[in-house]
């Protein structure tokens, strides 16, 4: 800027020769000869120019953590032992996690409609929404749609933020559309979600500035999976996921709002950061490694029970827990047999994630009259390219199984656990 302005003025001659200098010295002097200053043409740009040094690689925000390893015969012991010991059941989330698994055939589907049908009264929470999701992963979407015009015309359904999510996954479980007298189109309620989002970037059970819920901000996370291609979920989601891992204990793991923030991770919480991070394609092995190398994956099943058959809560065995954390192996398998976003929610139906020896042993029998046909279009509509995680590679590893927690956790209540999913 201190040079003539002539000569910021002046136009480029062509074959001229020129020298380009750049200093951020006050006192430098335009005639100080200059060893080595690259000379370039107007007509051969890169004649005779310097080429720098290479820039370093810039040092990363954090270290690169190594991720512990998983025991893979520990980890099939404890998925085959919970997935046999649901054979029978007429139970929603049960019913989705084995028929996501491949074993559609040892649910009991009749009590399942059953039930489903005496809770269309009721649309409380997510009562309508878990039983249009299991309906559908059975292959029952006429039932399924009778609860869908419920849902969509009851603002109960939505009235909470996890009504709001699991209101999207039911319509984009199946070919349901959204009702011409709905409350709320997709549209509005994804709008209401990124609404609800807090400066911090999480979200709240009840929306209210109540601390950031892990459960809630990964079932938000979930739900929006299949939609960053918009740019404004996918910053929302984003900003979500650095929420979640300044909640993330050195453990890798979770505890939900509310519990004893000295108290150890529970395995509802952490099953829900598992799922989410399925459900984005990113392998929860191998993301959100913490220092000591512990994950949101190792973390879970630090909380199995030591014979392999559950997982614990409050230092002792417990179903809600068990069927929670099944939940999350469920959606890791099926994003380890994929290799793409797995959403067990919307993707149940199409039973890809039984172990492999299960996977081939169900493909090779007759299929039974309740198992739904598989829909390859519904692969389509889950999860994105642009998914702010990248998959790592696979990593079925195991960490240490731990016997047990200490139980000096403060008990939650089991009924707002049940509510919250």
């Amino acid at each position: 800027a201190n040079y003539a302005s002539a000569q910021l003025t002046a136009k480029l001659q062509e074959n001229g020769r020129y020298q380009y200098i750049y200093t951020s010295d006050a006192t430098f002097a335009y005639d100080e000869e200059i060893p080595q200053l690259a000379i370039y043409t107007v007509n051969d740009p890169l004649a005779g120019a310097i080429k720098p040094d290479p820039k370093p690689e810039p040092e990363p925000d954090e270290p690169t953590n190594e991720a512990v390893l998983v025991d893979s015969a520990a980890y099939n012991t404890l998925f085959g032992t919970i997935a046999g010991s649901y054979a029978g059941t007429s139970e929603e989330w049960k019913a989705l996690e084995l028929a996501a698994a491949g074993r559609a055939s040892s649910i009991d589907v009749t009590t399942l409609v059953a039930n489903a049908k005496a809770v269309n009264g009721s649309p409380e929470t997510t009562n309508l929404q878990r039983f249009i999701l299991a309906l559908t992963a059975v292959g029952k979407t006429e039932e399924a749609a009778a609860l869908v015009q419920t849902m969509a015309t009851s603002d109960i359904s939505t009235t909470y933020v996890n009504g709001q999510a699991f209101a999207l996954l039911s319509y984009e479980s199946g070919a349901y559309d959204v009702p011409a007298n709905a409350l709320e189109t997709e549209a509005e309620l994804v709008a209401k979600l990124l609404s609800a989002q807090q400066a911090s970037g999480g979200w709240t059970w009840k929306g209210a500035a109540e601390g950031d819920d892990p459960d809630t901000t990964a079932m938000v996370i979930t739900a929006l999976a299949s939609r960053v291609s918009d740019a404004s979920v996918k910053a929302a989601v984003d900003k979500g996921l650095e929420a979640l891992r300044a909640m993330q204990h050195e453990d890798g793991g979770f505890r939900a709002s509310g519990d004893a923030v000295d108290g150890p991770i529970n395995v509802s919480s952490t099953s829900c950061v598992v799922v989410a991070l399925c459900a984005l394609g990113a392998d929860p092995a191998a993301s959100m490694v913490t220092e000591s190398g512990a994950t949101p994956l190792s973390a879970l099943l630090s909380q199995a029970t030591s014979d392999l058959s559950g997982f614990i809560y409050n230092g002792a065995a417990n179903d809600l827990a068990t069927e929670q954390g099944f939940r999350a192996l469920v959606a890791y398998q099926g994003l380890k047999n994929t290799g793409a976003a797995y959403n067990i929610y919307t993707q149940a139906k199409l039973g890809q994630a039984g172990l492999p020896a299960e996977k081939q042993e169900e493909e090779s029998a007759p299929a039974p009259a309740d198992k739904p046909v598989v829909d390859k279009k519904a692969l389509a509509k889950t999860g994105d390219g642009s998914a702010p995680f990248a998959a790592g590679t696979a990593v079925l590893a195991l960490g240490a199984l731990a016997a047990g927690i200490v139980a000096t956790r403060r008990m939650r209540v089991s009924d707002e656990l049940s509510l919250r999913r």
